[in-house]
């Protein structure tokens, strides 16, 4: 099929006049869209006690409990280590 058949300048016709009318609708929506309304659950918000700028800056990690302390680091890593070796001996059992 050559540029000089009629059915290929029908069909660019068809794909020229497509893209003018997406890009028409795309200014269309553009322009006369409508503006994005308040959230309705914002306005009934209502100011916190406090403001996040005015608490203590936050630690890498929080206080400990004073009242019930938890496991320490080595009881963790103990019970860590025994949870490893129950699933590793379930894998193994498994092969």
């Amino acid at each position: 099929m050559n540029w000089q058949h009629p059915d290929l300048y029908f069909f660019l016709f068809l794909l020229t006049g497509l893209a003018t009318f997406l890009a028409i609708i795309y200014e269309c929506i553009q322009k006369f869209g409508r503006k994005p309304s308040p959230k309705k659950y914002l306005k009934k918000a209502r100011p916190l006690d406090g403001l996040s700028r005015e608490r203590p800056p936050r630690r890498d990690l929080p206080a400990p409990n004073p009242v019930r302390p938890g496991p320490g680091p080595e009881d963790r890593l103990h019970d860590l280590q025994l949870r490893f070796r129950a699933v590793s001996e379930q894998w193994s059992r498994k092969r």
